[in-house]
């Protein structure tokens, strides 16, 4: 099973799916929600065929894996405040702060964006 590469891992449920490369997840620790944007992919636009099909099938898979452990990973930068340390505290201000979240979804260990891409989803 892949693993996340090294970051911030947070265990998540999914709230709703906007399109295919945007879901909002609510954190099970502080059941605080975020709007993730899919790292490194890009799904066809919702309002084109492909787009609506990529929805409709991520809809239906998470529905498929609704029991299925989901995490969240955002990966950290090597080094945020310029003394070889990594301030969590920050990163979480700036992830819950920002519009979206840059951050991979994974289901079962799996990503997400490999998964749909898989399918022939990516743009």
């Amino acid at each position: 099973m892949p693993c996340p590469m090294p970051g911030l891992t947070i265990p998540v449920e999914v709230v709703r799916v906007i399109d295919a490369d945007t879901v909002i997840v609510r954190s099970l620790r502080s059941r605080r929600e975020y709007r993730v944007r899919l790292r490194d992919f890009d799904a066809p636009e919702l309002d084109t065929d492909a787009g609506a099909a990529a929805r409709e099938w991520l809809v239906g898979y998470l529905d498929d894996h609704a029991h299925a452990e989901k995490l969240m990973h955002i990966e950290l930068p090597e080094d945020t405040d310029g003394n070889g340390t990594i301030d969590l505290d920050e990163i979480i201000q700036q992830a819950s702060s920002f519009e979206r979240v840059r951050a991979q979804l994974y289901v079962n260990g799996y990503p997400m964006t490999e998964t749909l891409g898989a399918r022939g989803y990516a743009k």
